[in-house]
């Protein structure tokens, strides 16, 4: 009996553990997901202000078509004629004046909108999140009273857009 009552522990035992180093990878790829969008942010930002910066048009001229067909944005990302973020939602870029351009990611998870909005830095003159003006510099406080919708992908989760000059 005591034996039984033993295995029956170690068995409830590696179930328990099994659950918590899930868990815990689980965690792992989030933070690396969201890490690497960060990254990868920063490397659209700066391939468009090489393609559009000095153009003489600026960037009234910008277009999701040519920054793809540039290879402004990983592949992993190009998904036909759209660009698609990790969690799924539609990446745009869009113009907002000559001298200045949109660069929206929607279908945020909560965490990663909030990380996302923290990491903003450069030439960035406005954030918003979920339509909503941030103050920059976004504070992490700031970024998570702002993003709550819950859910991802194309149909759920946040919406954040940087507007560059």
């Amino acid at each position: 009996m005591w034996i039984a009552i033993i295995a029956g522990a170690v068995i409830l035992l590696g179930v328990a553990l099994t659950v918590i180093g899930l868990q815990h990878i689980h965690q792992t790829q989030a933070n690396e997901r969201i890490s690497n969008t960060i990254s990868q942010l920063g490397t659209i930002v700066s391939q468009v202000h090489q393609s559009y910066g000095t153009s003489p048009n600026g960037y009234t001229a910008i277009n999701l078509s040519d920054l793809i067909k540039l290879g402004t944005f990983p592949q992993n990302m190009v998904k036909g004629t759209s660009v698609i973020d990790a969690w799924g939602g539609a990446v745009t870029v869009t113009s907002a004046a000559a001298n200045k351009w949109t660069l929206t990611f929607a279908g945020l998870p909560i965490s990663a909108c909030a990380r996302m909005g923290s990491a903003t830095s450069g030439s960035v003159i406005a954030l918003k999140v979920n339509a909503k003006s941030v103050t920059l510099p976004p504070s992490v406080a700031n970024m998570t009273a702002n993003c709550t919708t819950k859910g991802q992908g194309p149909s759920a989760g946040n919406t954040v857009a940087w507007t560059y000059y």
